[in-house]
């Protein structure tokens, strides 16, 4: 089974995934300082300049190479928004749990999403289930594996994968993802985080339209 443009595709929604899992798991690291400051950045996002952050993320990456501590900059406003306990809290039981209890029946949910589809995380992991780096980062794996089954698996195997993309996002991170991004740019004071939150959640309603639009029988004749 050969469907290259597909698998293409899948691969390149993974690397968007697993870059925004980067993004609101930890402060910008040196490399992530540098793509900043050479503008390589944009280059994540360049097949998506309809996205309104697209143009806030341009806005910024002008406005960097004023800035002589960036990395400081960055990494306390990381620190404020997503670690201080007065900061937004990153974790869809906030969102969609009644009670907001982290470690209870939502993040549970989660964690039982993962393990039904058969992925592991690393016990060192320090963050809970339904933190949204987590939650994108499952969806960066899928969708790697998505790229795998266009080329080598079975029909199938790959609507398995197809399924659990759409179900995940919208049973978990397409219903809080919105949210968590108004926060973001509601509590954030430093264009970076605001526009990061802008283009994340676009791009997750992107992709669930694109998962309900794709008629997986059709592309696999």
């Amino acid at each position: 089974m050969q469907h290259p443009n597909e698998a293409g595709e899948a691969v390149g929604r993974s690397h968007i995934y697993l870059f925004f899992a980067g993004v609101f798991s930890q402060a910008p690291t040196p490399e992530g300082i540098a793509a900043i400051r050479n503008k390589s950045i944009l280059q994540e996002m360049e097949g998506h300049p309809e996205n309104p952050g697209y143009r806030e993320l341009e806005h910024f990456v002008e406005e960097a190479g004023t800035i002589s501590d960036l990395a400081d900059v960055l990494t306390a406003e990381f620190t404020q928004l997503f670690v201080l306990p007065m900061g937004i809290r990153p974790y869809e039981s906030v969102y969609l749990d009644k009670d907001q209890r982290l470690g209870g029946k939502v993040t549970i949910a989660v964690k039982n999403f993962y393990e039904n589809a058969g992925m592991e995380f690393l016990p060192t992991c320090l963050d809970t289930a339904d933190h949204i780096g987590m939650e994108l980062e499952f969806m960066g794996r899928l969708t790697a594996l998505e790229a795998e089954g266009w080329t080598q698996g079975s029909a199938s195997s790959l609507s398995r994968i197809l399924d659990l993309e759409r179900d995940f996002l919208s049973s978990h991170l397409g219903r809080w993802a919105s949210a968590l991004s108004d926060r973001i740019r509601e509590e954030g004071t430093v264009a970076f985080y605001r526009a990061m939150a802008l283009l994340m959640k676009g791009f997750v309603e992107e992709d669930l339209r694109y998962l309900e639009s794709l008629k997986v029988s059709a592309a696999l004749k």
